[in-house]
């Protein structure tokens, strides 16, 4: 399994190429964990020599310091004649740890199906929340997944979604989304074939909390952008620069809050540790206080607060 990987622009655009992941295109899944490296991944692109590139558990993250849009771009694994996977889905998680600026959506694509001998592109917009920590995506590869044609505002019609798949030549999936730094964390991608159990949620839930198998496979101090955390019996909290984390235990369930939101934390009627937003408004449950030790949780939320007053105040 090989493919030639390089640099590749479209104007300023910048996007990566990626390699040696799965080469079978008779029904089978594709998909890339990155559980042991890059899998071959590199940067490509005018502006390729700015975005960095790391591996961290289970995860590739990709650094820029400006307004670069760039995209996660699929190696010949993913590519070629794919129609045994029509009616399947493509699914990914994808997330900012941090991020500055505004963030640029609108008429923007975030993935993008093309074949270069039919002459078609395919675009799915808008499956990306705006400041989540992590997005977990599901799009179905139909005519009724939510693809539109490039250029136009209508759907293929299953003609064309079909001619598309038996000889895909691109699949781009976007990585820039903030018109300042940003670090953008890609994981799980599959291209899963009709009936199969996706790796990822069956819904394409977006915002803060992951699937169990992720939050538990990787401890919150290991997590990309984590700079302080204390742990309980029921569960974690870390701080990135700007939002607060928190992994139950149990469930595994990960869940995120801005710390520019965060106001107060007091102990709910339960005995819970209650994250609150400006006039009490509850913004997250992180288990039982007294799971604890009530000086650390102190000291986490003396930084949040430090962080949080720095993010607020006017540059």
């Amino acid at each position: 399994c090989s493919s030639k990987g390089g640099a590749k622009t479209r104007s300023s655009w910048v996007w990566f190429t990626f390699t040696a992941v799965c080469c079978l295109h008779t029904g089978a899944a594709l998909h890339s964990d990155f559980v042991s490296g890059s899998d071959g991944w590199d940067v490509g692109g005018a502006d390729g020599d700015k975005i960095d590139l790391m591996q961290a558990p289970m995860m590739l993250l990709g650094s820029d310091d400006g307004e670069w849009q760039w995209w996660f771009d699929a190696p010949s694994a993913f590519r070629g004649d794919l129609s045994a996977l029509h009616g399947g889905s493509l699914t990914y998680r994808i997330g900012m740890l941090e991020h500055e600026g505004s963030f640029i959506g609108g008429d923007e694509w975030d993935v993008q199906l093309t074949s270069s001998k039919h002459a078609i592109t395919l675009e799915s917009r808008a499956v990306v929340t705006p400041r989540a920590f992590v997005n977990e995506i599901k799009i179905n590869l139909a005519e009724d997944g939510g693809w539109i044609v490039e250029g136009t505002s209508g759907a293929p019609s299953r003609q064309t979604f079909q001619r598309l798949l038996s000889s895909v030549s691109a699949l781009r999936i976007r990585g820039g989304y903030y018109t300042g730094k940003e670090r953008t964390f890609l994981s799980a991608v599959r291209l899963l074939p009709g009936g199969a159990a996706p790796s990822t949620p069956s819904s394409s839930a977006k915002g803060g909390s992951t699937d169990d198998t992720w939050a538990r496979a990787v401890d919150i101090t290991t997590l990309p952008g984590v700079t302080d955390s204390v742990s309980g019996t029921t569960g974690s909290l870390g701080i990135t620069q700007h939002q607060l984390i928190y992994v139950h235990k149990e469930s595994g369930k990960l869940s995120t809050v801005l710390l520019q939101d965060i106001e107060g934390v007091e102990e709910g009627s339960g005995g819970e540790l209650v994250i609150a937003a400006k006039g009490g408004r509850e913004l997250l449950r992180a288990g039982k206080l007294s799971s604890y030790e009530v000086l650390d949780v102190a000291r986490l939320f003396e930084l949040a607060k430090r962080r949080s007053d720095e993010a607020k105040r006017p540059s």
